[in-house]
């Protein structure tokens, strides 16, 4: 095997000590020919996922790195600072309560982005798991094939799964300077990835959880003050970076317009009709061809309470 390091496996941990075994198991169980690596970041987690990374570096000091972090930095700068201690011509990336389910992994990602050298990101299908129910989902086809910025801005949820993700090591310097002040990583991970284009592999090797204890999904879930301050700061950064990617205006536009309009059935769901109509408009101001949802929102935005009972009866009727 040859000495270099070819793939670098990054990973992201704070509290998720019920989830990081599986994790790393994942990781132990890629059949890769070439010499790899795995560092994981712990951003001071307090519930005994430090206790469990030790213990489990010990086991591999050869091919596990563990960054323990001195402060809570924030997922973004964790994420900046483990990539930064990547050697790989590759890295792949997974945050700690996600693992991966498929032995060749790492092998199908890397072996497309050696025969296509123009393309610098890759990505899969992949389970979602929502407390204990799995689906598949980020399925866009049966076949592998390339997709583009515009692709990732024109889905009005996440493009593609984290655990997914491989990419060129050359990406860490394309990343903005005001990446670490935004509160999400993987939507402008997808966006600075893919100036060149994105490979798609139609076959589900990870599973990515959803609502787990300290995730994304289940922090702005529980508290709207920090829900609506996320969402702004996501059309603050889409702002941002719509700044530098000349033609795509239309389709950053349309995924601001997404952001409010994701905040919108949220303040219906919490009968803030009030703020309902103020972030419709401001989707209405920054994107003049209407969604689906947008022209809904607007054909009733005179008659809120019809969009509650909307929501609340597929709330019902979903989980049935």
């Amino acid at each position: 095997m040859n000495s270099k390091v070819v793939i670098s496996i990054c990973c992201i941990t704070f509290n998720h000590a019920d989830y990081i075994e599986k994790c790393i198991e994942g990781f132990l169980a890629q059949k890769f020919p070439h010499k790899m690596e795995i560092i994981i970041g712990d951003d001071l987690s307090s519930d005994g996922t430090r206790e469990k990374l030790q213990k489990i570096q010990l086991q591999h000091p050869d091919l596990i790195k563990v960054i323990y972090n001195q402060e809570n930095m924030g997922a973004n700068k964790n994420i900046l600072s483990v990539l930064r201690q990547a050697k790989g011509e590759f890295i792949a990336f997974c945050e700690g309560d996600d693992y991966w389910i498929h032995e060749d992994k790492l092998y199908l990602q890397y072996k497309l982005l050696k025969t296509n050298p123009s393309v610098d990101f890759c990505f899969h299908s992949a389970y979602m798991d929502s407390e204990g129910e799995k689906k598949l989902h980020f399925k866009y086809g049966e076949r592998t094939k390339k997709f583009y910025i515009n692709d990732v801005l024109k889905v009005a949820g996440q493009f593609a799964p984290t655990s997914s993700y491989m990419f060129r090591r050359n990406i860490i310097y394309a990343l903005p300077a005001w990446f670490p002040q935004s509160c999400i990583g993987d939507l402008f991970m997808e966006i600075y990835s893919m100036k060149k284009g994105g490979i798609y592999i139609p076959l589900p090797m990870s599973v990515y959880r959803v609502n787990s204890v300290g995730s994304w999904s289940e922090t702005i879930k529980s508290n709207l003050n920090v829900f609506t301050e996320k969402h702004l700061n996501i059309a603050t950064h889409l702002r941002l970076a719509k700044q530098e990617f000349n033609g795509y205006e239309k389709y950053f536009n349309l995924k601001i317009a997404n952001v409010y309009l994701n905040m919108c059935t949220r303040f219906i769901i919490e009968k803030e009709y009030k703020l309902f109509k103020v972030y419709l408009e401001k989707a209405n101001s920054i994107n003049e061809h209407f969604t689906r949802k947008q022209l809904l929102y607007n054909g009733l935005r005179f008659f809120p309470t019809i969009i509650y009972y909307i929501h609340y009866l597929k709330a019902i009727i979903k989980n049935k």
